[in-house]
This record gives structure tokens, C-alpha cells and sequence, in this order.
């Protein structure tokens, strides 16, 4: 039995053959040979030359190979055949290995025949067992030509008969108008570039992918890239031979142009065109162009005369960048500015290092006509100015324009500017950047199985505790006097729970877009689309932040649980050597988090 491998070449476009794939070649197959260990006599070509002396080797051991399983036979078929492809140098990174285990499966199924069928060889041996990776070419995408061009081989020799008669009038009178480009037209354009990727043959060497300039249309010099658009150096005929775009202009083309972009912005001394005269380019000539434009140049006579001088010595195609526009700066949208700091000031400690938080709102309250926040009228933006000295003048900037919040109003003073007040007594409260008042209902004592769980349109104050299973909802904020056990607390604006929360993990403290405030945490999970606050200690617990994570004072821990903060967190004493181990994590919305673990389960479930 005699194996090799056929290698499958291919150029890929890149003018040179590179090893794609190859297969399995067995000649004189014999099944005996296959399950007797060829690998082992060498990584011979010619294995059934040296099977007889393995086979009188190997007999003692006949017996007990009886007894190794299929699954065992396939698996060191598979081995076996990684070995001898490793031996040919194939790089293993390139091995199909299902194909490899179909195979070895396809051949160990011939032992009970003793002999394989025509149809199985030619099957086994037509499969590619390696496969390298083909290279991922740059290409431009959204490629689209903005002008036609004449292809016709017969009517473009007829051009070029007429040019050497009449010139450059005998071109224009003759070419289709469709057909005719002005110097600095666009001819084609593309969106952006898709990145190349190197391939890799079959034994692991990369294969080269071809780049952007060998992937759009070719072009000759009178035409010439920038800013993902090709370009009409000259005024002509745009035409295509032998497979090139180019413009078919007069004997002696110009020798610069001065190209302005379509946006006003940009100028550039486009040179190129006959290299066959002895014409010299000079600044004079250039800013002669410049100034029959109307253009104000900012490159300087050095940087000019630079470029001049390599162009006359070359006749080397270049662009070089004469003047440059200015573009306008927007305004500042109007806005709204805080008057009041929605956040009461902290407590501080007794005598006896104590706070009393009992007697102390965590909510600040306004009365009617209180001002909230005054209305910043938007701010003019600078105009900028083209290559031409044209005045660019920049959007006008949007007014604030929101509605007053619930229970604001809008006021305009003497002087002409605006500010939302207070239209009720109540607790302010910023829901994304607008201040509102809202009213509050107070629960006397504690919410139990006496009260039910509460659901309210506006904000919550509970002056005992909520019990165990117990849940509040509220628009507005939360505020509760006591604790809370494993009860659930959402809210849409702040939480504060004076008292603490004292639970087994069963229970939920959400603020949807708000801050969460807390005396202590005890085996319970914490949500906040804004601050998490912790008074004292922290054991055991989940806090998910959006913004921050803190404690006030120093000689409170943090043991056990996990801490998810998106900005910051400032703690103090954190973990222990015995206790329970305490993790925090920076940098990550928790919110965003959630929702692509509910999308990725959705796919996973709907597809």
C-alpha cells in the first residue's frame, strides 16, 4: 500500500501558484496494512514493500489489538495519518479534521470486506484533507463611475487619426458630448475600503492579498486618486485602452491644474499630463492659475518651489496642496442650567460618632415659586470661509425647547430670560437633566400584609418598614424611615432606606433613573441607573452602578459579594483573609450587559 498527497495550486490572481489544498492518494489499498500500524514503519511512500516483515513482528500482538473498540481504531487511523501529513510538512492548522476522521471512518469500514470498493477510494481520495485560507483582497466598496467613457477599439483609432490631423479641436468635434471630461471632474468614487486579510497555504506560509490600487479600474496619469475619487487631470476624451482609463486631451496636455474640491474647501496643483515636452513649471505660472481663480494659496514659496523643482526634473505625476478653507464651528445648543442642588447635605455624626437619620431627609423639599433652573438661550456658531474667500456661515444652533417637567412652570423675568420655577410645594427631583417637583405619599407605619404592597404614579414615604415579600412601586422617589427585609423596592427615581436593608438574597432595590441610598447592606441586590450610597457596612451583597459606588464612613467594610460600578468606586475597609470572597469590577454598564445576555438567550432560543 503506497500513500502520498496531490497538492491543488491555484494563483489566486497574484501571478504565482500557492498550495490551496490537498488530498489523499492510496495506491494498492489494502486493509490489513491499514489496521496493522503503517505509521510506524517509517512514514514509508511504499508501506506495502515493508509490511511483511511488520506482519511476522506483530502477530504475538494480534490477539489483544482484537479487543481495542472502533472508536479506539478510528481515533489512531486519525493519529496515524496527522503523523504522516506532518511528514509531508503539511501545516496541521490547515487539516480538516472532520474530513480526516471520515476518512479514517470510510477505510476502518473495509475490514469486515477485506477489500474497498472502487466508489469508496475515489470517494476518500476526492476530498480535500487540507485546505488553506485564501486571502481577503482590499476593495473599494460603492464603487460608481459619474462618467461614461468610450471603449470602442475602431472609434478610439479614429480619434487618435484626428488628433494628429486637427489636434485638439478635431478630438472635441468628433467624441460622443457624453463621452467628454472637464479637468477636476470626478470619473469614479467609492464609499470606503474593505481591509485585506493575508491567506495561508497549506503549510502554513501566507499567501498575499492584492491591495487597493490593484483592485480598482487601472487608470493612466492623466487621471489621479484622492479622497476615495479618481480625477480628471485634463480636459478630453475620456477613454479606455488596453485596459486603462485615461483622458485623451491634445498633443501638449497642460502641465498643472489647479483642482478644487466639490466642497470649496481644498485646492491642489495637480501636475502631469505630455512628459514628452520641455516646458517648466513656475510658481509664477502656478500662482498666475491661482489668481485667475480667485484663489488665496497658504502653502509657502519654498514648499512650492520644492515641488516645481522635482516635477521638472521627472515629469513624475503629483498632487500637492495649495489653499485650504476654514470650516464653520457649530453653536451650542440651548440648554438648562441647575439652580438648586437636588441633593441635601450629609448629616454629620454625633458625639457618640452616630447619625440620626431618622430626623434627616434624604430628599430635598421646595416650596411653590421656588427657581429650579434657568433656560441658556443657544450659543452662535463662527463661520468659516472657502478657498475663494466665501463666508461659511454654520447652522443655527436648536433653543431648548422640552416642555416644563411635571409641576414646573416657565417664567420670563424683565430682562428677557427664562427660568422654571416650582408650581407646588413638594421634593425636587432631575430626571435626566430637567428638574420636576413631585407630590409623595406617606405611609404612616410599616408596609405588611396590613397594607399590601404599593404601587404608585409619583413619589413613596414610608415611615416604618417593609416587611419581608412585601414590594413598592413608584414613579417618583422611594423613601423609607425603617428597613427593609427581602422586599422589593423599584422606583424610577431615588431610593433612600434610612434604616438599611437586612435580607436573605431574595429580595430587589431598583432605581431605574435615579440613585439608591442605603444605612447598611445585608445579602441583597442593589440596582442604579445613577449612585449607589452606603452609610455603613456592606456584607454579602450585589451592587450594580451605572455611575458610582460609595461609602461614607471609614470604619464600615465591604465583605463578601460583588461590586459593579461603570465610573468609580470609594470604600474603605474591603474583604477579608477569612471571610467570604469580595469582588469588584470597573468600567462595565451593568444595563447594557443585561441586555445583550437577553438578546444573545433569545437567539439562542428563537434564532
Amino acid at each position: 500500500m503506497k500513500l502520498s498527497i496531490a497538492i491543488t495550486n491555484d494563483a489566486l490572481d497574484l501571478g504565482k501558484d500557492y498550495a490551496i489544498g490537498a488530498k489523499l492518494k492510496i495506491e494498492n489499498f489494502s486493509s490489513q496494512e491499514w489496521r496493522s500500524g503503517w505509521q510506524e514503519l517509517g512514514m514509508a511512500n511504499d508501506l506495502s514493500s515493508k509490511f511483511s516483515a511488520y506482519q511476522a513482528s506483530s502477530i504475538s500482538s494480534a490477539n489483544a489489538s482484537q479487543t481495542i473498540s472502533s472508536e479506539q481504531s478510528i481515533e489512531k487511523s486519525c493519529a496515524k495519518l496527522r503523523r504522516f501529513l506532518q511528514g509531508q510538512k503539511i501545516d496541521l492548522l490547515a487539516l480538516k479534521d472532520d474530513r480526516l476522521r471520515w476518512i479514517c471512518e470510510t477505510l476502518g469500514n473495509v475490514d469486515e470486506r477485506e477489500v474497498a470498493s472502487q466508489q469508496e477510494l475515489e470517494a476518500v481520495q476526492g476530498v480535500d484533507l487540507v485546505q488553506g485560507s485564501m486571502p481577503i483582497h482590499e476593495d473599494p466598496i460603492g464603487l460608481s463611475f459619474h462618467q461614461g467613457y468610450l471603449s470602442d477599439v475602431q472609434a478610439i483609432s479614429q480619434l487618435r487619426q484626428k488628433a494628429d490631423t486637427w489636434g485638439f479641436s478635431g478630438i472635441r468635434e468628433s467624441v460622443d458630448p457624453n463621452f467628454w471630461v472637464q479637468s477636476g471632474a470626478t470619473i469614479f468614487s467609492f464609499q470606503s475600503i474593505e481591509s485585506g486579510e493575508l491567506g495561508r497555504d497549506i503549510y502554513g506560509n501566507a499567501i498575499p492579498f492584492l491591495t487597493l490600487a490593484d483592485r480598482l479600474p487601472p487608470f493612466g496619469k492623466s487621471l489621479f486618486l484622492k479622497d476615495r475619487k479618481v480625477i480628471a487631470v485634463c480636459e478630453g476624451a475620456l477613454i479606455i485602452e488596453d485596459g486603462i482609463l485615461k483622458v485623451l486631451g491634445a498633443d501638449s496636455l497642460p502641465t498643472c491644474q489647479v483642482v478644487v474640491s466639490e466642497d470649496r474647501m481644498s485646492a491642489n496643483l495637480v501636475l502631469g499630463g505630455n512628459y514628452m515636452n520641455d516646458w517648466a513649471v513656475t510658481p509664477e505660472l502656478v500662482y498666475a492659475a491661482l489668481r485667475d481663480q480667485g484663489i488665496r494659496p497658504s502653502i509657502t514659496d519654498e514648499e512650492l518651489k520644492s515641488a516645481l523643482s522635482q516635477f521638472n526634473l521627472n515629469h513624475e505625476g503629483q498632487s500637492l496642496l495649495l489653499a485650504t478653507g476654514q470650516e464653520p464651528i457649530e453653536g451650542k445648543k440651548g440648554s438648562l442650567l441647575l439652580l438648586i442642588d437636588p441633593e441635601p447635605e450629609v448629616p454629620l455624626p454625633g458625639v457618640d460618632g452616630s447619625i440620626d437619620f431618622k430626623n434627616f431627609s434624604f430628599f430635598k423639599t421646595v416650596t411653590k415659586g421656588t427657581v429650579l433652573a434657568e433656560v441658556l438661550p443657544p450659543t452662535p456658531g463662527i463661520p468659516g470661509i472657502d478657498v475663494y474667500g466665501t463666508r461659511i456661515l454654520p447652522p443655527e444652533p436648536e433653543a431648548f425647547t422640552n416642555d416644563p417637567a411635571k409641576h414646573t412652570v416657565l417664567e420670563v423675568n424683565d430682562s428677557g430670560a427664562t427660568f422654571v420655577l416650582a408650581a407646588i410645594p413638594g421634593r425636587i427631583a432631575v430626571k435626566n437633566g430637567i428638574p420636576e417637583v413631585v407630590e409623595v405619599l406617606e405611609v404612616s407605619g410599616d408596609v405588611s400584609l396590613k397594607t399590601g404592597s404599593i404601587e404608585f404614579p409619583g413619589a413613596v414615604r414610608i415611615m416604618g418598614d417593609v416587611h419581608n415579600k412585601m414590594e413598592v412601586k413608584a414613579i417618583g422617589d422611594v423613601e423609607v424611615i425603617g428597613t427593609v427585609e427581602d422586599g422589593i423596592i423599584r422606583s424610577d427615581g431615588a431610593i433612600v432606606i434610612k434604616g438599611g436593608v437586612n435580607g436573605s438574597g431574595k429580595g430587589l432595590i431598583k432605581s431605574r433613573l435615579s440613585s439608591v441610598t442605603l444605612g447598611y447592606l445585608h445579602h441583597q441586590r442593589v440596582e442604579s441607573h445613577s449612585h449607589i450610597v452606603v452609610y455603613n457596612e456592606i456584607i454579602n451583597s450585589q451592587l450594580f452602578s451605572c455611575k458610582t459606588i460609595s461609602m461614607k464612613f471609614g470604619k464600615y467594610s465591604v465583605l463578601g459579594g460583588y461590586l459593579l460600578a461603570k465610573e468609580s468606586m470609594d470604600l474603605f475597609n474591603v474583604g477579608s483573609e477569612v471571610g467570604s470572597k469580595t469582588i469588584l469590577e470597573l468600567g462595565k454598564d451593568y444595563e447594557i450587559e443585561a441586555e445583550i445576555i437577553v438578546r444573545n438567550s433569545l437567539l439562542a432560543t428563537y434564532g
